[in-house]
């Protein structure tokens, strides 16, 4: 496979071209001034635009929304895992970004439609949070955005529960956890219940490997000496979690459904009769999640990643280790349309867009959040939707667009709908041409096929999604403003700075930052073209093995 991919780089070698450049005195002025010999360089620009689909990894923190800007380990596995490559065409066992963002593409040699899905479980691991699993299936060929939610550890709730016994057979402890809230418009109700036997209590050892007690007659008489405080139990959970859709296995089953996580937790400690609990030791300790009406007709149960989906476990399980992981979930039987309805944006306006819309049903429940992102116009069919009607809720997140109105459309699985997306007020249309040099070799350059960002500089503005293909990119700016854009280059951010500034001929009057080169040019509809060579801190040639 990564054979395969190699060999179209090399395809798409032996198309560049060679391009002279001209210009000034010094390599800090003029990069593409040999440094010795003061000759103009000829330059071969390696265009990246042969991946088909584009793969974009955004770290959140599951309770704030905000990016984490921690180191991360993201690792994948499932169907299509070893499709998973860098723009190197390389397979990686993990990948690492500290930038709250990842950047990978499919390999283009695999074919990805309805019927032959990409399918993987991306695995996201952060010190400080819990470690998240998500099942991904992708229908069509594109830009994709995936959402990675990670739960800090130290924003779950702390719930310490004591247990009460019932007389049988077997002497049974209850302990139970109710919910803190739900994050959802209608909050319903559902209560964890556990149960333990002292049969399995007997088993229990503590922290330095003894058993808690030599025979039921001790415990019993411990319980007796202070019934209230005999069992306590520690759960650290949390419930809290957007909606979305996953793969998941029901009663053998396995499809795209509407996957809620309800809430996930763990036992971080067990004390019986003031002893702390070291190992189950053969001992079971079960739970039941109870309620299960108030969710109908969606399901409720406890499931966990197995075999690359999510498996619905039922409303009871068992736990045969101490600090136990629990997910309790809801999901939907009702069937999703692999392919639904056509979105399409417009604009009177020539530039790129990245937007979002979270999604809701006419009841105010949250179905999932959607990405769009490519050039004016675009059309966009919607993949795994349930068959119902719903709004678009757009994020006012692009300081370049006016607000989008929310969109009603009566059923997610058809028909056609246009976005209308308008300009702010003053903003006006630009071409950006970006070729990224290699600081080793000034003779090669790339032209990024990429998801690149701006923002106005020296500013906290959100940073707006660029789509930059073969290093061009259309875009919308303020006049005489100075503009950063940046491109998440092997875990590091790659900054290049330009001017909306032209004289009256569209000649560039901005500032020129070190090692780089901008000139302008007027476009034949009108527009300003500004091109941007820059020397790459980061060798960015020896990352793509050139």
């Amino acid at each position: 496979m990564i054979n395969s991919v190699k060999t179209n780089m090399v395809r798409i070698l032996l198309l560049m071209t060679v391009v002279l450049f001209t210009s000034c005195e010094d390599y800090f002025v003029n990069p593409l001034k040999d440094k010795e010999t003061g000759e103009d360089i000829n330059l071969l620009i390696i265009d990246m635009n042969f991946f088909k689909t584009r793969m974009t990894y955004q770290l959140k923190d599951a309770k704030t929304g905000e990016t984490i800007l921690s180191d991360a380990k993201i690792s994948f596995s499932g169907k299509n895992a070893n499709d998973i490559v860098n723009y190197s065409g390389e397979k990686n066992p993990f990948y690492q970004t500290s930038q709250g963002q990842l950047e990978l593409v499919a390999d283009p040699n695999v074919a990805i439609s309805a019927s032959s899905p990409f399918e993987f479980v991306v695995k996201a691991e952060i010190a400080g949070y819990n470690t998240l699993e998500k099942t991904v299936s992708i229908q069509s060929e594109g830009i994709k955005t995936i959402d990675l939610e990670l739960l800090k550890t130290s924003d779950e709730n702390e719930s310490e529960l004591t247990g009460e016994t019932e007389n049988g057979i077997d002497t049974v402890f209850h302990f139970s956890l109710p919910p803190a809230g739900l994050k959802s418009a209608t909050t319903v109700t559902y209560k964890i219940n556990y149960t333990l036997t002292m049969s399995n209590l007997l088993k229990f050892k503590d922290i330095d490997g003894n058993l808690l007690f030599k025979n039921q007659e001790e415990a019993s008489a411990a319980y007796q000496k202070d019934p209230a405080n005999f069992i306590k139990v520690t759960i650290m959970s949390y419930n809290q979690y957007t909606p979305g859709i996953e793969t998941v296995n029901l009663n053998g089953s396995t499809r795209k459904m509407l996957f809620h996580k309800l809430e996930t937790g763990k036992l971080s400690s067990l004390v019986i009769a003031g002893k702390k609990v070291g190992s189950f030791n053969g001992g079971v300790i079960s739970s039941e999640s109870v309620n299960k009406a108030d969710f109908l007709p969606k399901i409720l149960g406890f499931a966990q990643i197995e075999n690359s989906t999510w498996k619905m476990l039922g409303t009871t399980v068992t736990y045969n280790s101490l600090n136990f992981f629990y997910t309790l979930a809801t999901v939907s039987e009702e069937q999703l349309c692999e392919k639904g309805a056509s979105i399409s944006f417009k604009s009177n306006f020539v530039s790129s867009f990245s937007i979002a819309a979270d999604v809701f049903d006419l009841s105010g429940n949250q179905i999932t959040t959607l990405y769009f992102k490519g050039e004016f116009p675009a059309t966009f069919v919607l993949e795994n939707v349930p068959s119902k009607a719903a709004k678009l809720v757009f994020k006012n997140n692009n300081t370049a667009f006016k607000p989008i109105a929310e969109l009603q459309v009566t059923s997610l699985c058809s028909g056609n709908y246009v976005v209308n997306v308008e300009p702010a007020a003053s903003y006006q249309q630009y071409q950006v041409v970006l070729k990224a040099l290699c600081p080793d070799n000034l003779t090669v350059a790339i032209a990024p096929t990429y998801s690149a960002q701006i923002r106005l500089k020296n500013t906290n503005d959100l940073w707006q999604g660029v789509e930059m293909k073969g290093g061009v990119a259309n875009i919308l700016g303020l006049p005489d403003k100075e503009y950063e854009m940046r491109l998440l280059w092997n875990n590091e951010w790659e900054y290049s700075t330009y001017w909306t500034k032209f004289d009256d001929n569209g000649k560039y009057t901005g500032v020129t930052e070190p090692k780089a080169k901008i000139v302008s040019k007027k476009l034949a509809d009108g527009r300003i073209q500004i091109s941007v060579d820059k020397v790459f801190d980061q060798n960015i040639c020896d990352d793509l093995g050139w």
